[in-house]
């Protein structure tokens, strides 16, 4: 989404739909329940998953192939500055802070045509199945969110 109070605009990201594997809260719904949430590396393959219910709502699973087989990736200035504020659907933006793990790391790219992805949530008519990029980060992230930064 772009932030048209921004001069000039900037393109931000936008929540839809949060999961955690915790009870947590956000500004759209409040309390949020627990759900199964994971992503995983084993046997070569990524595999990302929420269920709730004994119902997978995105289930998401391609193969890892040997890094050094992988081209990679810089985050730009342009995707980091849009990670500074992070909007919920009822205009709450989230200020986020990171380090320069965040700035200077190499992602590895991998062939979105071998993911394979099962949609079944509110916003799948909204998704193409097969994504632009799929991007993996080597090493973990460290940020602080600061919630409901301009309520």
């Amino acid at each position: 989404m772009k932030n048209a109070a921004e001069d000039p605009p900037v393109t931000r990201y936008l929540v839809a739909e949060a999961q955690s594997s915790e009870i947590t809260m956000d500004p759209v719904n409040i309390f949020v329940r627990a759900r199964r949430v994971e992503q995983a590396l084993l046997d070569n393959r990524l595999e990302t998953r929420v269920e709730s219910f004994q119902r997978t709502y995105f289930h998401a699973v391609g193969p890892m192939p040997e890094r050094s087989s992988l081209p990679t990736a810089l985050v730009t200035r342009e995707w980091l500055k849009s990670n500074d504020l992070i909007y919920w659907p009822n205009g709450i933006g989230d200020r986020v802070y990171y380090n320069g793990g965040l700035a200077g790391t190499e992602m590895l790219c991998l062939p979105p045509e071998s993911f394979r992805i099962e949609d079944t949530t509110a916003w799948h008519e909204f998704i193409v199945p097969v994504p632009d990029h799929v991007l993996v980060f080597q090493n973990p992230l460290e940020f602080v969110i600061s919630p409901w930064w301009n309520v």
